[in-house]
């Protein structure tokens, strides 16, 4: 039977659920920034995990809104003047000191991932806070070398979970299956 009492007390845990519900689902000011979509992709990138995200080409009026959502490395594997208009990792570096942002120049062929390239991606992320941004022209290049550096870092992810990042990223993968399995495998002593 309800009673004004029951009554109250429904009302009362009701709107207190409400209260925790908006709280837990609305965005903080970081994961608004971090969710701003430019051109169908979120202005930090799309997460591969463990802090690193991969995205395309950044641009320089953009370093502010991925300061915001937390970025505090950003590793440029697109080589400088690849294409006509695109910022150098130079005006970036210089761009983006004065928000607290680093970004690291390592260009990558587009046809080929060298291993050297790989290991010194995974030697920066193993030094790098969580907010890494890695970019490249399209974000192929920079999430196929992440799973490269990941496979090798003694704290990194496995080889099902490396791919299925990349592939959450919308990137090709398959065809470096074996070097990703060659990396972990090396990590982990067996041959």
């Amino acid at each position: 039977m309800l009673t004004p009492v029951r009554v109250f007390f429904a009302s009362v845990f009701g709107a207190a659920a409400l209260v925790v519900a908006y709280g837990a689902n609305s965005p903080s000011p970081r994961r608004a920034a971090f969710n701003q979509v430019e051109g169908g992709v979120p202005i930090a990138g799309v997460p591969l995990g463990g802090g690193v995200t991969v995205r395309d080409q950044l641009a320089i009026r953009e370093l502010e809104a991925i300061a915001k959502a937390g970025v505090h490395t950003v590793i440029a594997m697109r080589p400088d003047s690849e294409e006509t208009g695109q910022p150098t990792s130079q005006a970036l570096a210089a761009a983006a000191a004065p928000l607290g942002i680093k970004v690291i120049y390592l260009p990558t062929p587009l046809s080929h991932i060298p291993d050297d390239v790989a290991d010194q991606l995974a030697r920066h992320l193993s030094t790098a806070a969580p907010g890494v941004l890695l970019y490249c022209g399209s974000g192929w290049r920079a999430a196929r070398g992440w799973a490269l550096a990941e496979a090798s870092r003694p704290e990194g992810r496995g080889v099902a979970s490396i791919m299925a990042a990349v592939r959450n990223a919308r990137h090709d993968i398959d065809d470096l299956k074996p070097r990703i399995e060659a990396r972990f495998n090396s990590r982990h002593g067996v041959r």
